[in-house]
């Protein structure tokens, strides 16, 4: 938001076709107060079906009018004799739900549409290059990813990994997970703050929003049998010491699109 896009990009999403996404009727009664953004506390900000339809097609319209300046900056460096010597990264900080789960809109959740975001990188000579990769990678990643391609080393204490196996080789093999993390105040549906935290690997997922004692007892009952053994090094990276340190990170990404 704003939803702000020229009318032609409106036009090749007709009204009439926006469909908001189905639930049943009871889909949040298993769910966690917790796991429902603060920002949205109350399903579609009550608003109207047609109100909500409209705003999916203005979404949709600004995603489309985005990518039409992502092209005219791509033409550009064909055209100025620079791409051959420009690396290309574009992503997003986060997901975004248009109405899941009867009536989640924005950000700021742990559910797959709000922390999946696109990734796309395009590098000079990369065989990958206009190939999908359905690795799962972190924006952490992004940092360590550039210096490689630049020549450049990576200090220490960066985290993350460089992404270059697979921009040589989209299907490499790749143990991949990615973490996300994001805080709820306290307000009028929870007496105290609670910071929320997923792992998502190829294989399983886990996306407890709890407290710090109760958060791996969580992902223990949602993680795959033969995935536990690698619990001990998830809690290094998921529970630093100040669990309610307000640090949002959307870093979870399970498709680049490279080229």
């Amino acid at each position: 938001t704003p939803y702000v896009a020229p009318k032609k990009y409106f036009d090749m999403y007709p009204l009439k076709d926006m469909r908001l996404p189905y639930a049943p009727k009871d889909d949040r009664e298993d769910i966690p107060t917790a796991a429902f953004a603060h920002n949205c506390p109350v399903p579609h900000y009550s608003l109207d079906e047609l109100t909500c339809r409209k705003a999916m097609q203005a979404y949709y319209a600004c995603v489309s009018f985005v990518d039409a300046q992502v092209g005219r900056m791509m033409d550009a460096l064909d055209r100025l004799g620079l791409a051959d010597d420009t690396i290309v990264v574009f992503w997003s900080d986060h997901g975004y739900h248009l109405g899941e789960h009867n009536g989640i809109w924005q950000k700021r959740t742990l559910f797959e549409q709000g922390a999946r975001a696109p990734l796309i990188i395009k590098a000079p000579g990369a065989k990958g290059n206009g190939q999908p990769c359905r690795s799962i990678v972190e924006f952490v990643d992004v940092y360590p990813t550039l210096t490689d391609l630049a020549g450049l080393s990576t200090p220490k204490a960066v985290e993350g990994r460089s992404l270059r196996p697979l921009l040589q080789n989209p299907i490499a093999p790749w143990d991949g997970y990615a973490i996300t993390q994001v805080l709820r105040p306290a307000d009028k549906r929870l007496p105290e703050p609670v910071m929320g935290r997923s792992i998502r690997k190829a294989t399983a997922s886990a996306s407890p929003t709890c407290h710090q004692d109760e958060l791996i007892a969580g992902a223990v009952i949602r993680v795959a049998g033969h995935e536990r053994k690698q619990i001990a090094r998830f809690r290094k990276r998921i529970m630093p010491d100040d669990t309610l340190t307000p640090a949002f990170y959307q870093a979870r990404c399970n498709l680049i699109t490279i080229g």
